[in-house]
């Protein structure tokens, strides 16, 4: 009996919020008078611990978690130096990036001041790109090679005597007089809606550079006839 008594003294001490009773009125309280004014209280507390948030990212069709999966399988992604054959040969899912919710069974909305950057960590690829963090309105674009580790292609590449394979994931010829293979089409990176990325294709119009000779062009391609799989491209996401 003496531990709850205890027990209901330090209960007393906490401020409890009560419902107003409104069958009186009083200046200067919950409920008042006209030609009086009334007065609410307030309770709080101040502190410099952040509460913590869950987010996800995940790829979508249609941006609903029913249909989430947890990475990008990206449509295959022809090389050719035609624009109208080369790119992907179906739309992308979109990447999404959510609030996660208290229950944690299921995603929110981000609100206001949750700022989503994207990189494209072609760096730990063993490129010289993709240093960037992007977040909306970023539109940028890139070789479909960068998606492969560069010790993987550089070997794949040995086949083909002709061709190197440089630090931006560009394919060049190993001559004298620098040629790089002209893609019809480049991988496109953009970001219209803040916590949402999409991959498409880019038209490579600024492609000025000579091209490669026609049999080395098809030695080439042909490492890519069968089709040439990449696994674990990483992008790495933050929420400012």
């Amino acid at each position: 009996m003496k531990k709850i008594f205890i027990g209901l003294i330090a209960l007393s001490t906490i401020s409890i919020a009560a419902q107003p009773t409104l069958g009186t009125a009083q200046d200067g309280t919950n409920v008042w008078e006209n030609g009086s004014q009334g007065k609410i209280l307030v309770d709080g507390k101040v502190t410099s611990t952040i509460p913590v948030v869950r987010y996800v990212v995940y790829a979508s069709a249609d941006g609903s978690y029913a249909t989430a999966e947890d990475k990008v399988v990206l449509p295959d992604f022809v090389i050719s130096q035609s624009k109208s054959d080369a790119g992907f040969t179906k739309t992308p899912n979109k990447i999404y990036v959510k609030r996660v919710n208290a229950e944690h069974t299921d995603v929110v909305d981000l609100e206001l001041g949750d700022d989503v950057s994207f990189k494209l960590d072609f760096n730990s690829l063993g490129y010289n790109i993709g240093a960037n963090w992007y977040t909306v309105n970023a539109d940028e674009s890139f070789t479909p090679f960068a998606f492969f580790q560069k010790s993987y292609l550089d070997n794949l590449l040995t086949t083909v005597p002709e061709v190197r394979l440089d630090l931006n994931g560009n394919i060049y010829n190993s001559g004298a007089k620098r040629n790089v293979y002209k893609l019809g089409q480049f991988v496109r990176m953009v970001i219209k809606t803040n916590g949402v990325l999409e991959f498409g294709n880019k038209v490579a119009d600024h492609w000025l550079e000579a091209n490669f000779s026609d049999d080395i062009v098809n030695k080439f391609e042909a490492l890519f006839s069968t089709g040439q799989p990449f696994t674990g491209f990483p992008i790495l996401v933050k929420v400012d």
